[in-house]
């Protein structure tokens, strides 16, 4: 087997979180049951979005009730919760088969930020002095923590501060560029386009329904207006023939007056 033509395809048959947000306060902060479905969601995205972290992706609610061994209620209720806190943003899919869309709202809000955290335990505090991050840590550590330059420059030891620096100017000369190469440009665009879709959703949806309500109100009062119309045709009919009746009635009786009268 040819291992160099699968290399491409190990990241994604691994899901992963970074550490330090499981040592940063948050799974406190959201309690047990939230941060497992935002965990887990966390993990989704490390899959789907590669590194082009808050994209919107999309994943069976009901898959994520059974990755978890959940119930649906279970996970609808802790993903209302964590929208609510600001965490995602979510549009359940309204059709059977159809899959739900989520996006991470970056920088995360956590009770520690990633500098108070222990290197240890996937932070930057104590680190190692002589560490050269990768290239892409820089982009993550400006883009999706919070993080300004000077604030990391604060909590880095000097030699490590300018290794990130130089490393990273040295691989991409544009550091806020590197998740766009990381897709190819087609499928990116299409993630982009989505996101934009993603904010309508909602309301179209409450819309269609409205409008749907609207068709059956407005098609029950037709059918009252016809079943009336209908009934008014009806008795006038019944009215008519009524009248016949008694017209060939009074002929009968006149003819039969005749009759007499002229025996």
């Amino acid at each position: 087997m040819d291992h160099s033509t699968n290399n491409n395809m190990i990241p994604y048959q691994f899901d992963h979180c970074p550490r330090w947000l499981e040592y940063s306060g948050l799974p406190k902060l959201l309690g047990g049951s939230a941060w497992q479905v935002f965990k887990k969601l966390i993990e989704l995205e490390s899959r789907f979005c590669r590194k082009n972290l808050g994209e919107v992706f999309h994943y069976s609610h009901i898959e994520l009730g059974k990755t978890l061994g959940r119930s649906r209620s279970f996970v609808g209720k802790n993903l209302l919760k964590l929208e609510e806190k600001g965490f995602i943003k979510y549009c359940p899919g309204y059709y059977k088969g159809t899959e739900s869309m989520y996006k991470i709202i970056y920088p995360i809000s956590t009770p520690s930020p990633i500098y108070k955290v222990e290197w240890k335990y996937g932070g930057l505090k104590y680190v190692l002095r002589n560490y050269i991050f990768p290239k892409e840590t820089l982009d993550y550590l400006l883009n999706y923590t919070g993080l300004d330059i000077e604030e990391l420059q604060s909590v880095l030891p000097e030699y490590t501060f300018n290794g990130l620096v130089n490393n990273q100017r040295n691989n991409e000369a544009d550091i806020h560029s590197l998740s766009n190469e990381s897709v190819p440009s087609d499928e990116l665009s299409v993630l982009r386009e989505t996101e934009s879709v993603f904010y309508d959703t909602k309301s179209v949806l409450n819309k269609t329904e409205r409008v749907s309500g609207e068709y059956n109100s407005n098609t029950n009062n037709t059918n009252k207006t016809n079943n009336k119309e209908d009934n008014k045709h009806s008795n006038n009919a019944t009215i008519d023939a009524e009248r016949n009746i008694e017209n060939v009635s009074n002929i009968k009786k006149m003819l039969k007056g005749n009759s007499g009268k002229g025996g």
